[in-house]
Formats: C-alpha cells, sequence, structure tokens
C-alpha cells in the first residue's frame, strides 16, 4: 500500500485495489513515532508536517518579519505567526467587546421590542381567531334558523296532510267543525257540553247518511237563521233536504212549519 501510495496513487484508488475502505488505507499506512523520527531529517523542509504528525501545537518555521523576536514561532493548525495571531485578535478584541457591550446594552430594549412585537402577533393571531369564532357562530346560527324553518314548513305540511287525511276518513267531523267556524265568525257559537256536541254531530251523520241512501244532498238547517240571530246549537239544527233548505233561504222556519205553510 505503502509503495502504491509513493506511486502517487490517492487512498481510494488503492483501496478499490485491495478491496477495503479509504479509511482502513489511512489507518495501515499512517507511520509509527520511530518512523516519523528517522524521517524526521527527510522532512525537515516541512517543518508544519512534521509538527503535525508528532501533535505538536507550535512549530519553528519561517521567521516573520513583523515579529522576528518570535524566532517562526508558528502554529500547527493554520501555520501563521503566533505574533499576527496575536495582534488581529487585540484589533479585533475592541470592536468584539464594543458590540457586546452594545448587545448588553441594548438588551432591555430588544427584549421589550421582542415582547411587544410577541404582542402585537398574539393580538392579531386572537382578533383573527375571534372572527373566525364570530364566523362560525354567525354560520351555525344562520344554519340552525334554516333548520327551524324547514322544519316548521314540514310540520306545517305535515299537519296539512293530516288534516286533509282526517276530514277525508271523518267527512262529518269536517261539517261539524266548518259549521262551528261560521257560527263563531257570526257571534253565534255558544259553549257547547259534551252531550250537546254528541247532539251536533248525531244530525250531521244523519244528513250525510240520509244523503247517501236517497241520492240526494242533504244539509244540516238553522232554524232560526244566523244571520236573524240565530245560535249553534242542536235544539236550533235539524237535517233536511237541499231543496227545501234553499226554498226556506233565510226565513226563520223549520222544515215542517214550511211545508205546511
Amino acid at each position: 500500500m505503502i509503495e502504491a501510495l509513493k506511486m502517487g496513487q490517492t487512498f481510494r484508488q488503492v483501496a478499490q485495489e485491495h478491496r477495503c475502505s479509504a479509511a482502513h488505507v489511512q489507518a495501515m499506512t499512517k507511520p509509527s513515532r520511530a518512523e516519523i523520527n528517522a524521517s524526521a531529517p527527510r522532512r525537515a523542509l516541512r517543518p508544519a508536517l512534521l509538527a503535525k504528525d508528532l501533535g505538536l501545537i507550535r512549530y519553528r518555521g519561517r521567521v516573520c518579519a513583523r515579529h522576528p523576536e518570535l524566532e517562526g514561532e508558528r502554529y500547527t493548525s493554520t501555520r501563521k505567526c503566533r505574533g499576527c495571531l496575536r495582534d488581529g485578535k487585540a484589533k479585533r478584541w475592541p470592536r468584539i467587546r464594543e458590540e457586546e457591550n452594545q448587545k448588553r446594552r441594548m438588551a432591555p430594549e430588544a427584549k421589550a421590542a421582542k415582547a411587544a412585537a410577541r404582542a402585537a402577533v398574539q393580538a392579531k393571531r386572537e382578533v383573527k381567531r375571534a372572527a373566525e369564532r364570530d364566523a362560525r357562530k354567525a354560520q351555525r346560527e344562520k344554519e340552525r334558523e334554516a333548520n327551524r324553518a324547514g322544519f316548521a314548513a314540514r310540520k306545517q305540511e305535515r299537519k296539512r296532510e293530516e288534516r286533509k287525511e282526517y276530514y277525508r276518513r271523518n267527512p262529518v267531523k269536517k261539517k261539524v267543525l266548518r259549521a262551528r267556524r261560521r257560527a263563531r265568525e257570526r257571534e253565534a257559537a255558544v259553549p257547547l257540553t259534551a252531550g250537546d256536541r254528541a247532539r251536533v254531530e248525531v244530525i250531521y251523520s244523519y244528513a250525510r247518511q240520509r244523503t247517501l241512501e236517497t241520492g240526494e244532498q242533504w244539509d244540516v238547517h238553522h232554524i232560526v237563521p244566523l244571520s236573524r240571530g240565530g245560535l249553534h246549537h242542536p235544539d236550533n239544527l235539524e237535517a233536511i233536504p237541499a231543496v227545501v233548505n234553499n226554498a226556506i233561504a233565510d226565513q226563520p222556519l223549520s222544515a215542517l212549519e214550511y211545508i205546511l205553510s
């Protein structure tokens, strides 16, 4: 391996030839302390490399023109004169110290500025969150109102359909309620007991039954018309043919009185 390296090959090329890693080649070809000591005269022209091989921090190399008193003392890592590095550090040190002092003086202001900026960002974030919260609340309220309106409309439609179905199954009830409503509109409705309401339904049921049996229309007639102060009461109701009811019109006569007259 050493001969290959002396011939100018790199660690990678040697590692490829010997089928190993470049780090292994470098470790195998690292000179020992005895080899370093033996090669010292040969490496005298390269004192930096020799000092690095020996693990030294400083070495004596070419004498610096600005610091001849150090007799060429240099650092192994940078190969620069110790005096030049010291002077450079001395030149930089006031500036570094001034920057540190300025940072130290500006620390409270910087902290206050950072706190103010953080508070502003937090306030902006809170405003945004509040706006989003209000928007979500308004959207939920809008959807809730729409749901309420839709539910109310569906409920009303359902009640209407149920009422139609109820009236279709109970036509007598429908006529009773309509007559009751007309009487209430003319202020002729009076409080009815359960027995009176049953008598009214019986009268309307009889009129419907006669209509189905005879094939002619039978109506429930107010003996004293509502227009003349009559009341919507079973004592003032009777089932008669529609022809007789239309002939009597608004006369305060019963069917028997009309026939006899």
